[in-house]
C-alpha cells in the first residue's frame, strides 16, 4: 500500500473569472528527495505552472539540501524564496536567506496591472509558530536535524536560552 502524501498549497483567484493568478508553495518534508513520490509531484506541478499564465512563488525553509529549489545557486544560505512572475519569465526573482537574517518582506506577484502584494514572511511564520504551539512541541534540548555548520552552531545555542525554552523544556 503507497503512503498517502498530502500536498497544500496556496491560489490566488481572480474573483470574476476564478482564474488562478498566483500559486504559492511552502517546500516541506513532504516535496523532498526524501518522499521520491512526492518530490516528483512537486516537480511536475511546477512545471504546470510555469508554462501557464499563473505566477509562481516558492518559500523554502528547509536547510536540508533539498534540490527541489532553485537555492543550489547560492551556497552561503539556508533558506531561499523565488518568485516567478510571468512577465519576467524565463527569468524571476530570488530572496538568498542566512539562517541569522530575519526572514524578509517578500512581493507575492498578482496580476498586471496590480502591484505585488508585501508578504512579511518573518511575521507569517511566527504566527504559524505560535498556533501550531511548537515552543511546547520541540524539543530544544536536542541537536537540530539536519547538523548545523559549525559557525552556526554557538548562534543558535544562544536562541532557546534567550527566550527561556531550554529551560522549560529541561525542567518541564
Amino acid at each position: 500500500m503507497h503512503d498517502l502524501v498530502r500536498e497544500a498549497r496556496v491560489e490566488i483567484m481572480e474573483v470574476a473569472s476564478r482564474e488562478v493568478v498566483t500559486v504559492i508553495e511552502f517546500l516541506s518534508r513532504a516535496t523532498s528527495e526524501a518522499v521520491p513520490r512526492a518530490g516528483k509531484s512537486f516537480l511536475r506541478k511546477r512545471g504546470e505552472i510555469l508554462s501557464s499564465t499563473a505566477n509562481w512563488f516558492e518559500i523554502d525553509l528547509l536547510r536540508d539540501g533539498i534540490p527541489l529549489s532553485s537555492k543550489k545557486r547560492f551556497l552561503n544560505c539556508e533558506y531561499f524564496v523565488y518568485s516567478s512572475p510571468t512577465e519576467l519569465r524565463p527569468d524571476g526573482k530570488a530572496w538568498p536567506i542566512r539562517l541569522e537574517q530575519p526572514l524578509p518582506v517578500v512581493g507575492i506577484p498578482l496580476k498586471s496591472p496590480d502591484p505585488d502584494a508585501p508578504l512579511e514572511l518573518q511575521k507569517a511564520v511566527e504566527r504559524v509558530y505560535d498556533r501550531a504551539a511548537n515552543d511546547a512541541t520541540i524539543d530544544y534540548t536536542l541537536e537540530p536535524t539536519p547538523p548545523l555548520a559549525p559557525h552556526l552552531t554557538a548562534w543558535v545555542d544562544q536562541l532557546p536560552k534567550q527566550k527561556k525554552l531550554r529551560e522549560m523544556t529541561v525542567n518541564g
